[in-house]
């Protein structure tokens, strides 16, 4: 025959665990209900000062006018076919792209804060250098005078142009000019241009230019090159950086923890960016591969707060499962009658641990939150339980292995890239303590002792 008491009480604590993933739903909701308060703060201070940059370009734009005659054959009064020629001017565009391209800037960030939420940006001063070259008659049929050539423009795509802190000024062909708002081009909604005026194309030119500018943005900036030969320099003091795009750069030293040097080199060979702009020209539904064909860096918070909070709930199960194990376990082996409501107690002191965690680690760093919150739980239980346990030895060394079990899971959270690794290492160590510890036990016995 079963053991009907110890069943029972198996039962009874199986209950329990259910009972209290109640709070811990609800407290997970809280955590998700937070972030996303926390992203619509984010989005509130990018559409009040600047969002993700992205840069594009530069393209040197020449603009031109076609003289087109239509033949057509017509009747006479006689009704006689007869030539008529009528002239049009067809507007077209063509685009050059640097040669070579050179970007360099150091990125420094700085945090931004509204309420409890803080959002991350930067300032970067960009410096171009590149060079266009342009052939003779680089106009088809310019030689026959159907030709009328507009004003060149140099543009460059900006994501954002509130970004823009300075007045940047062009430096081309020995010549300075002022770029203005409202630059757009093929693949390009938005950024600055400045007009170089008419270029002839009855002589070659050979246009070097270089240009600074200061731009601010949050969270990530993004390249898009045009130039056949590319290289980007980009520092910064941000130790975290997340590298993603078709390519990505060389680092000096990838575990500087004072902040990254990172260097992008593509050629036309990898871009074949000829190729890919032209079809951008083709028409706005080409462009895609275009503006996709870039690369660049996020700056990221490693083990966000929140990501932390949510990790640390999706342990919940396991963590308030082992402790009311532990404490079943003093109730069989020592021969104590523990009432049902004095686990619920005890689990619920563990759910309040993480409403803690949350609510502190809003106003704390997160590792403080943590000790605070854990410190002030075990302690609490640590307390109860000598009661409960009717000894203040037993208290303590439950306490002890509470403080073990909340020192395991921080470094659970705290290790990103080995997370799985160290949490099956813990539960198989869990596990094996309990089977070792147990491997003389006679659990008929104990239920029969119980049921007596």
């Amino acid at each position: 025959m079963l053991q009907n008491s110890l069943w029972k009480r198996i039962i009874v604590l199986l209950i329990i665990g259910v009972a209290l993933m109640l709070p811990m739903s609800m407290i997970m909701g809280l955590i998700w209900e937070r972030k996303n308060l926390q992203t619509g703060v984010l989005r509130e201070i990018a559409a009040s000062s600047t969002g993700a940059q992205s840069v594009q370009g530069p393209v040197l734009i020449v603009p031109y006018t076609r003289r087109v005659i239509d033949v057509s054959t017509v009747k006479d009064a006689k009704g006689n076919d007869i030539e008529k020629r009528e002239a049009r001017l067809v507007s077209e565009t063509l685009a050059f792209l640097p040669e070579s391209l050179d970007i360099s800037g150091k990125l420094d960030t700085f945090i931004k804060k509204r309420g409890i939420y803080t959002a991350r940006l930067y300032t970067t001063p960009l410096q171009f250098k590149g060079r266009f070259v342009l052939p003779k008659n680089y106009v088809a049929d310019a030689q026959d005078g159907t030709i009328t050539l507009g004003k060149a423009q140099f543009i460059v795509g900006i994501a954002d142009a509130r970004g823009i802190k300075n007045v940047p000024m062009l430096s081309i062909a020995e010549e300075k000019i002022p770029f203005q708002a409202g630059g757009t081009a093929p693949g390009i909604t938005a950024g600055v241009r400045a007009d170089l005026g008419v270029l002839s194309d009855t002589t070659a030119h050979t246009l070097d230019f270089n240009f600074n500018l200061e731009l601010q943005g949050m969270e990530s900036l993004w390249f898009v090159p045009t130039g056949k030969n590319t290289v980007v320099n980009i520092d910064s003091n941000w130790a975290h950086p997340s590298f993603y795009g078709r390519y990505l750069p060389d680092l000096k030293d990838p575990t500087d923890t004072a902040g990254f040097p990172a260097k992008w080199r593509v050629s036309d060979f990898s871009t074949n960016i000829n190729k890919t702009y032209a079809d951008c020209m083709s028409g706005s539904d080409k462009c895609v591969a275009f503006q996709q064909n870039g690369f660049g860096v996020s700056l990221i918070q490693p083990a966000d707060v929140y990501q932390q909070l949510e990790r640390s709930a999706k342990y919940a199960v396991l963590f308030i499962g082992l402790t009311l194990i532990a404490f079943f376990a003093f109730e069989i082996f020592k021969r104590l009658n523990i009432h049902p409501i004095q686990y619920l107690l005890v689990g619920g002191a563990l759910a309040m641990f993480y409403l803690l965690l949350t609510s502190l680690s809003e106003h704390l760093d997160f590792a403080h939150a943590y000790g605070i919150a854990a410190g002030a739980c075990a302690s609490l239980i640590a307390f109860y339980v000598s009661f409960v346990l009717r000894s203040l030895l037993r208290g303590a060394i439950f306490g002890a292995m509470l403080a073990a079990l909340y020192g395991a899971l921080f470094i659970l959270l705290r290790s990103e890239e080995h997370a799985l690794v160290l949490g099956s290492v813990l539960l198989f160590s869990v596990l094996a303590a309990i089977m070792i510890s147990t491997r003389h036990v006679d659990w008929y016995t104990i239920g029969a002792n119980k049921a007596s």
